[in-house]
């Protein structure tokens, strides 16, 4: 538990003597606030540190770091993976790799696709980045970074997903 700059300051006044001013401005007051401010921090580094030493309360490289005492690896992040549906001109053809996208996230097509008879083909795409930044809502991928010749629209009427940031550990 922290203490504040203020407790810390009210803290260290009581222990000078009524007999000096320790108003807000005077001498004591003033060279008795830095050290308050310094040691407010330094409470919460140690605080910190308190959490990231335990499996329960730790996060981030520090549960790396506690939970690799124990032989426990966290899994990687992957990317997150939907199925879409192309329309267009009968024939056309979608490379491998050809992107689609939301407004702000890019995803690549696994495979090569062709449009059939009726215009259309669906096709699986992953994220280009790792992690749930790819867990996308249905009806959001619907928009070509780049033009592809005969290929007019695209959604996904499902969400993509199915991926975490890096695999939550329970303690």
């Amino acid at each position: 538990m922290s203490l504040t700059k203020e407790e810390l300051r009210t803290r260290m006044l009581a222990g000078i003597s009524n007999d000096f001013d320790k108003s807000e401005g005077s001498f004591f007051f003033d060279a008795i606030s830095p050290v308050a401010i310094e040691l407010e921090q330094s409470y919460i580094g140690q605080d910190s540190i308190l959490n990231n030493a335990f499996a329960a309360t730790a996060s981030g490289s520090y549960l790396d770091l506690k939970c690799g005492e124990l032989g426990i690896i966290r899994k990687p992040a992957t990317k997150a993976v939907g199925q879409v549906t192309l329309t267009g001109t009968k024939g056309a053809t979608m490379a491998k790799g050809s992107l689609v996208a939301t407004e702000l996230i890019n995803f690549q097509t696994r495979e090569s696709v062709i449009l059939n008879e009726s215009g259309s083909a669906e096709v699986i795409v992953e994220c280009s980045e790792n992690g749930t930044v790819g867990n996308v809502a249905a009806n959001t991928i619907k928009y070509f970074p780049i033009t592809i010749e005969g290929i007019h629209s695209v959604t996904n009427s499902a969400p993509a997903g199915g991926d975490m940031t890096q695999r939550r550990m329970k303690a």
